[in-house]
């Protein structure tokens, strides 16, 4: 899937604070023979294992600091990428952004959860493009479809919300209400970034009997960013029972 924003949230300020704080360490250990306590010179051997230890803890904050982090703003959510650990986070789980910091400053994502994602940018600029990136791409996402409450799993097991799904789709679901279910709204639902991930794998479970729809399936699973959405819908069009559970399963964690 392409990026619709791609943006370095590096701040040159934190490897700069992190090598004065281990050049005065440094100078500091240096000096300790000299230091002198009542009149009499000091030990120099704790001030020097204290100072070489504060040294050495500032040293992989600089390195860590110097590369530089990356946010990729795509249809269904927002990829923080430093090093080789990238997270994914879907437009349906950010509650809130907001700013925060004095000094080191930047964007805090607020999740359904209750946990936060912080995204360092000091620059005013750069920090609402950032900003600004992902609330366009958010507010588009939220206004796509809406998922039927046929498609709920009401404290089903996996296998039986995956039959109940399917059921759903053919007519012959248990609830007088779900006969009437639009499988058009089910296409779109698939397709929607906004939509919670479940609900769309749910919707794709509930189709994927349907060749025409599968193809459709296998062609949102494409881009789709969200790793542990992909490989469900890609179980749901390949009809694979086992993989299918499993998918459900971590999409529910």
């Amino acid at each position: 899937m392409k990026a619709l924003s791609r943006i370095s949230a590096a701040d040159w300020r934190v490897p700069l604070l992190a090598a004065v704080f281990a050049i005065f360490a440094v100078i500091f250990f240096l000096v300790a023979p000299d230091l002198y306590r009542n009149g009499q010179r000091a030990d120099p051997m704790p001030i020097r294992v204290l100072t070489a230890a504060i040294a050495l803890c500032a040293v992989p904050i600089f390195v860590a600091s110097c590369f530089s982090s990356r946010v990729s703003v795509f249809e269904d959510g927002v990829v923080l990428e430093w090093l080789w650990w990238p997270r994914f986070v879907p437009y349906a789980d950010i509650v809130a952004i907001e700013e925060y910091g004095q000094v080191v400053r930047g964007l805090k994502l607020s999740l359904r959860d209750g946990t936060h994602v912080l995204i360092g940018k000091h620059e005013y600029d750069e920090r609402h493009r950032v900003w600004d990136a992902i609330k366009t791409a958010s507010e588009a996402a939220r206004a796509s479809e809406s998922a039927p409450v046929e498609l709920g799993r009401a404290g089903r097991t996996t296998r039986e919300w995956i039959a109940n799904l399917r059921a759903v789709a053919d007519g012959t679901a248990a609830t007088p209400r779900s006969a009437g279910i639009d499988l058009e709204r089910l296409r779109r639902l698939i397709a929607s970034p906004g939509a919670r991930a479940s609900d769309r794998a749910a919707a794709a479970v509930a189709l994927a009997a349907d060749p025409e729809a599968k193809a459709h399936i296998r062609v949102v699973a494409d881009d789709v960013h969200d790793t542990r959405l992909r490989v469900a819908l890609t179980a749901a069009a390949d009809e694979d029972p086992t993989a299918l559970e499993e998918a459900l399963e971590k999409l529910e964690e």
